[in-house]
């Protein structure tokens, strides 16, 4: 059952995650609505990046449930999330230097035909229909999120705010499609 706009997309419910003893992250439940910025504060060491990668995947959960988007993934590994579009990012952006930033977005961007041995085999003519949809869709993003104007600008980003929304703009082109439509169903947990 997918998401609505009258219920959560994303429900964690009494989460737990234990390092050897060590209650990191010690029962937390949270509730994260559609269309809805949701945000988590605490002190240092209190288990904020940890209760994230927990909900990413990259840490599995040691109790406790996480659905997202009405589908238990408690037990799913962070690139099947990823997929699903749970996505997380981190504090620090890491951008390819010699990449321009159009570049650097479209490295994020899944299912290019022209990423697998068979597709490369096949040649121009079976994956370029594909990358050139997948470029437009990030030129919409860019346009969207970032000044058009240094889409073609080698990976200097003139400061940390355009750093941050080329990051998250990255992590949302899991499914570039999905933005471009204004579908809600996508939740960047961003630390």
């Amino acid at each position: 059952m997918a998401a609505t706009l009258n219920a959560p997309l994303l429900v964690a419910e009494d989460v737990h995650r234990h390092f050897e003893g060590m209650h990191a992250v010690d029962g937390v439940s949270v509730e994260v609505s559609t269309g809805k910025i949701t945000g988590l504060i605490g002190p240092n060491g209190a288990g904020k990046s940890t209760f994230l990668a927990v909900l990413a995947g990259t840490l599995p959960a040691s109790e406790g449930t996480i659905v997202f988007d009405g589908q238990d993934v408690t037990r799913m590994p962070a690139y099947a999330r990823a997929r699903r579009g749970l996505v997380r990012t981190f504090q620090l952006p890491s951008e390819f230097a010699r990449l321009t930033v159009l570049e650097n977005l479209l490295v994020a961007a899944p299912h290019n035909r022209g990423d697998s041995l068979w597709g490369a085999l096949r040649g121009k003519g079976y994956w370029m229909r594909d990358e050139r949809r997948i470029v437009e869709q990030a030129r919409g993003l860019l346009k969207r999120f970032l000044a058009p104007p240094g889409q073609h600008h080698r990976g200097a980003f003139p400061g940390e705010r355009d750093r941050r929304r080329l990051t998250n703009t990255g992590a949302s082109t899991g499914h570039p499609g999905d933005l471009a439509r204004q579908r809600s169903h996508r939740c960047l947990l961003d630390s």
